[in-house]
């Protein structure tokens, strides 16, 4: 009697495996169709869904690809100007640069110490005379072109050592002030500020020119002016082909409580091997 009964539930236990089997196929299945590609609406449902502007990106990345191919043409036509032109933009950084540091200074001065503080009053002086120079004969040179060449000689070999000497004096300086004066640093300003050292070292130390990097700069002017130009370009045939300029998109409904709580459940019919045993002694 009790081998019939372990007979009809061991045939129990077996149908209810297939019935789960099939339904996690089933389930399979579905979640198999769920991932694939939802279909890409139109052109007409996207602007009445998401407003005439939706997916648009590319215009201004075609904008954006045409006046980095006119800056591109100006500087290599006209390749003094562009030097003179780099020249007052560094300068024109470094001093809107120190004159925000001098004011963060002044509302955080209580929180320093005394050789601290003449330490960064030392470091700003010296960055801003550094950045008024440059921004100064860049602004007087482009309104005197006759006497332009002289600048431009000078700054040919003179330009590293006022960037290099601004960026390692930065680097350097937070590290003397970590170290001496036990200034509070984050592991973000720790790298910030060993690349300045690193970079600085190399602008002083390594033989570079103005023209070279004027080149250099209109090198990454044109590689950046090429992929904006072919990303924009294929965004707008996507957008006028019906398509969303995000791409189509994906949808996937799948729950992982419910799959666990799913394994973990136990199938209606199946007895579990203690109870089993138990049924079949009883």
């Amino acid at each position: 009697m009790a081998f019939g009964k372990k007979k009809k539930k061991e045939l129990e236990n077996k149908e209810a495996v297939e019935a789960v089997e099939v339904k996690e196929d089933t389930a399979t299945d579905e979640a198999a169709e769920e991932e694939q590609e939802a279909p890409t609406p139109s052109r007409e449902v996207l602007r009445k869904e998401n407003g005439p502007f939706k997916g648009l990106g590319f215009v201004f990345k075609i904008a954006a690809a045409a006046l980095l191919l006119a800056i591109f043409i100006t500087m290599s036509v006209k390749f003094d100007d562009a030097q003179v032109i780099i020249i007052t933009v560094t300068g024109a950084f470094i001093t809107i640069l120190c004159l925000a540091r001098l004011i963060f200074y002044f509302l955080k001065r209580k929180d320093y110490t005394k050789w601290f503080k003449v330490m960064n009053i030392v470091e700003i002086v010296l960055d801003g005379v550094c950045g008024v120079f440059l921004l100064a004969g860049g602004v007087y040179y482009q309104t005197h072109s006759d006497e332009q060449g002289k600048f431009i000689d000078f700054m040919q070999d003179n330009y590293r050592y006022f960037v290099g000497a601004v960026i390692y004096l930065r680097g350097a300086l937070h590290f003397f002030a970590t170290a001496f004066f036990k200034s509070k640093s984050t592991i973000y300003n720790y790298f910030v500020n060993l690349v300045f050292v690193t970079l600085g070292t190399f602008c002083l130390a390594f033989d570079f020119t103005l023209k070279q990097l004027v080149i250099l700069l209109l090198v990454v002017i044109a590689l950046s002016c090429i992929y904006l130009a072919q990303d924009g370009i294929r965004a707008a045939i996507k957008y006028w082909n019906g398509g969303d300029n995000n791409g189509p998109k994906k949808t996937k409904k799948k729950d992982k409580d419910k799959e666990k709580s799913k394994e973990s459940e136990v199938p209606a019919g199946i007895i579990e091997p203690e109870t089993q045993d138990q049924a079949i002694i009883s």
